[in-house]
């Protein structure tokens, strides 16, 4: 059989092109991620004494800082360091250790590793344990008498802080949001329903100029609704929320996304579900988990949801429903704390198993 010349370059044409096709199924797709993987992140603990409780604050894919409470400590509390650690993307430095009240619910902000805000007891024991590092030492900038803060805690940028917490002027817990801008505090009282009881858990930034609270009010008898409030840049406004399944079991508002995509997490109604709200910038809808998944926290992960399951593992958002996926170890863990990485190239937990405690970041796909 005799080719002619167009048909011998028809084949060749064609050959060539089978070759490049089953070349290209060898090879990973371009701009695929890699399969998901978790880092562990050793801190090295100082002789006589026992992790209590870790945190990160993470500032790139390269760059976070690590804290950690340690005890043991009688009931009550006490003092003790709080030890600081920055992680450069594949080792950890010991940073001088922030002595304040030890608690467990301190909260740590900042913008980079010489720019951290360690915020111990709410309540305002020795001013709320207020401490600034500078990247050589620790400054302590106690909250004015009027105001009790430190519960949970924003860098809006280098040279500014916000911080949460409760007015004491009155015999009413008012909400309240102390800022810091380089010179002194300055507190500003929050609206909320005249003569109740109002506790703030959360402090989110959804964007420029659009800060949100969010906690609860008592209203008597045992009964609670949920408190959130927003600052467009000039003015804190009440928000009106959906009414839950009250009473209810508060856990820990949490608060994460933006504007147009917000969640509030953390609460579990009487009907034993955990209770989600999300915003679209302009409508809430209601998320309950009744299968006994607790869902506490969130984070942003590329495009996708994933939450904190507590003692029931990590869960991610398919569009309708909280889907598990792989914890950082297998066997009973918990994770206590739950971050996301600026920029979304990673996550982080904190937690346990029957191991015992870790800190953990994951990268690659869920």
């Amino acid at each position: 059989m005799k080719f002619r010349t167009g048909d011998a370059r028809k084949f060749a044409m064609g050959a060539a092109a089978g070759l490049l096709a089953f070349a290209a199924a060898l090879l990973p797709a371009q701009g695929a991620q890699a399969a998901g993987s978790w880092q562990f992140v050793q801190q090295p603990i100082p002789g006589g004494y026992a992790p209590g409780g870790a945190t990160i604050l993470p500032f790139s894919a390269t760059s976070a800082v690590l804290t950690e409470h340690t005890g043991p400590c009688g009931i009550g509390g006490c003092w003790l360091p709080e030890y600081v650690w920055s992680w450069n993307g594949s080792a950890v430095t010991a940073q001088q250790a922030s002595y304040g009240y030890d608690y467990p619910e301190g909260r740590t902000a900042g913008t980079a590793p010489d720019d951290l805000w360690s915020f111990g007891y709410p309540g305002g024991i020795a001013n709320g344990g207020v401490e600034h590092w500078n990247g050589a030492s620790w400054t302590t900038y106690g909250f004015p008498s009027t105001f009790s803060g430190g519960t949970d805690s924003i860098a809006v940028t280098r040279n500014e802080v916000l911080t949460v917490g409760t007015d004491n002027t009155t015999s009413v817990w008012r909400p309240a949001v102390g800022r810091w801008a380089g010179g002194a505090w300055t507190v500003t009282v929050l609206p909320s329903p005249a003569g109740k009881n109002v506790h703030v858990d959360a402090i989110h930034q959804a964007g420029p100029n659009d800060i949100w609270v969010v906690g609860e009010t008592q209203m008597g008898n045992g009964v609670t609704e949920m408190y959130v409030a927003r600052f467009n840049g000039t003015t804190w406004t009440q928000v009106a929320a959906p009414a839950l399944n009250a009473p209810y079991d508060l856990v820990r508002e949490q608060i994460a996304g933006t504007s147009t995509d917000l969640w509030i997490t953390g609460k579990k109604t009487k009907d034993g579900c955990f209770t989600s709200l999300r915003f679209n910038g302009t409508t809430w809808t209601t998320v309950p988990t009744c299968d006994g998944t607790e869902i506490s926290s969130v984070v942003k992960y590329g495009t996708t949801w994933v939450a904190n399951g507590g003692s029931t593992g990590l869960r991610k958002w398919t569009g309708t429903a909280w889907s598990p996926i792989a914890s950082p170890r297998t066997t009973g863990t918990v994770v206590s704390r739950f971050t996301a990485e600026p920029g979304g190239a990673g996550f982080w937990a904190v937690g346990n198993d029957a191991t015992g405690r870790f800190v953990s970041r994951f990268t690659g796909a869920l």
